[in-house]
């Protein structure tokens, strides 16, 4: 199978050390599809104006789709989540219409034992009324220090907020506990997943390309195609760590691709 026949996108900041580098990456990779998560010094939500009217004229002129921006809303003490105003959350809504992407990426709360399900619940329900009315899908990101993030759990969440879909990355739930997520979340969460962050782990000896850790990527990419799964695979070259001897995140990048074509060269 070819890497064209899939809904593939790459995480912008991975793919080159500023965006017009990662633009130029992700042409010469024939990748024209995005996700918007650091730019230039922080997070894309924060951004000036300016910067995010010269961001829009570097992605069109390389004719990049931005299919999702990838917030840090709701990635605090999860007791705080109250805090957190309807101004934020509008700003996060309105750079995705910005750049019209159709999904955003949302944090559920770091663990704190003070919080109840209902205070999760509230925050979920608060996203889901305001991206329903402007068109966007949240998407939530289940890292091992969240609020809640056993694969149940988790499950029980989405099937109550059903405007809500994953974005499944395996590595997170490898980085503090060695644990098959394939057999642990994979095959219980599938069926709620909208986009699969392509990248690997060994444990104990870092980041590697896709198939050559031990996060069952390859198997989940596998099971996926199987299955039929609808949703975006988004290259993710392991955060900008180098490679082998690869020196530059274009390098890296597409040693990452490299990855990605063993595990798809057999299908």
């Amino acid at each position: 199978m070819e890497r064209n026949t899939l809904k593939l996108a790459a995480y912008l900041d991975e793919a080159g050390e500023d965006p017009e580098r990662g633009c130029k990456a992700l042409n010469e990779n024939q990748i024209f599809y995005t996700v918007l998560r650091h730019v230039w010094t922080g997070n894309v939500c924060g951004i000036s104006d300016v910067g995010h009217q010269r961001l829009l004229k570097i992605l069109v002129e390389h004719d990049i789709t931005v299919i999702m921006v990838a917030s840090d809303l709701g990635k605090i003490d999860s007791k705080q989540l109250v805090r957190i105003g309807d101004d934020q959350i509008d700003n996060v809504i309105n750079i995705c219409k910005y750049y019209k992407a159709p999904m955003m990426r949302v944090f559920i709360g770091e663990e704190n034992p003070n919080t109840t399900i209902e205070e999760i619940d509230n925050w979920m329900e608060r996203i889901s009324k305001k991206c329903l009315s402007n068109g966007v899908i949240p998407l939530l990101e289940i890292v091992s220090g969240s609020q809640i993030h056993s694969a149940p759990e988790v499950a029980q969440l989405l099937s109550k907020h059903k405007t809500w879909k994953l974005l499944y990355d395996p590595v997170s739930l490898i980085m503090k506990q060695n644990i098959d997520p394939f057999i642990r979340y994979w095959t219980l969460l599938k069926n709620h997943v909208a986009a699969v962050d392509v990248r690997d782990m060994k444990i104990g000896k870092g980041f590697k390309p896709a198939g050559f850790g031990d996060s069952k990527i390859d198997m989940t990419i596998v099971d996926a195609l199987g299955s039929r799964y609808q949703g975006w695979f988004i290259i993710e070259s392991s955060l900008g760590r180098k490679h082998g001897t690869e020196v530059t995140k274009s390098g890296t990048f597409k040693y990452a691709l490299e990855g990605l074509d063993h595990i798809l060269q057999d299908l």
